[in-house]
């Protein structure tokens, strides 16, 4: 299995963000660092728990189910009574079971992970600390502007909360980088080209500390 660091797996999901073309150059890493470092944060105020544990704790449904869809799990909270429904779509995660090779309970169990962030930083559940955001200017006319946070970094941040939590050895988004799954010693352009940009940023990086 090729591998990809966490730094780049977070570069890569951050790319997928409809406002990546507008970050700043300088800003992208320091982004992917600090939604790196909110997964951390979270884990260690939670973990004593396994995703079951936590699961049960909250006042969340689990309902399985073999619908047809992309989706591996879908959270459906309820902001009123903070009751939520965590629907897991089992049909894909048995896809991503052949893809990957790892079992299926332990893509379960990472899909769980993955949702209780989502339910967690809804309700601010979980570590109470002031996170600086970047904003991103979406729209500007004259002294009228508007802005946006990104939506990729909550991914990040959920992706490393649930690795933590799940002692995956990677990200967990290295599950949908379908490229890091072919067979041991077979190359990707796809990942060559994300380590790449990445050593590139990084570079840059230290000739602005010079």
């Amino acid at each position: 299995m090729a591998m990809l660091t966490d730094l780049e797996l977070a570069y890569w999901q951050l790319k997928k963000d409809r406002l990546f073309f507008k970050i700043p150059k300088k800003e992208i890493l320091p982004e992917c660092r600090l939604a790196l470092k909110k997964g951390q944060d979270f884990f260690e105020a939670f973990q004593e728990y396994d995703s079951f544990a936590l699961l049960e704790s909250l006042p969340i449904t689990l309902v399985e189910s073999e619908k047809e869809t992309s989706l591996r799990g879908q959270l459906q909270i309820f902001p009123k009574t903070q009751h939520a429904e965590l629907n897991i779509f089992t049909t894909t995660i048995k896809k991503l079971q052949q893809q990957t090779g790892l079992p299926f309970s332990q893509i379960k169990e990472l899909v769980i992970a993955h949702e209780l962030y989502h339910y967690l930083s809804e309700f601010q559940l979980g570590p109470q600390r002031e996170y600086p955001k970047l904003q991103i200017t979406t729209f500007q006319l004259g002294p009228l502007h508007s802005k946006a946070t990104l939506q990729e970094s909550k991914e990040i941040t959920a992706h490393k909360f649930a690795q933590l939590l799940t002692d995956l050895p990677f990200l967990a988004n290295a599950l949908d980088f379908s490229d890091l799954w072919q067979p041991e010693g077979s190359s990707s352009r796809r990942v060559q080209k994300i380590q790449e940009e990445v050593v590139g940023l990084v570079g840059e990086e230290m000739q602005r500390k010079k």
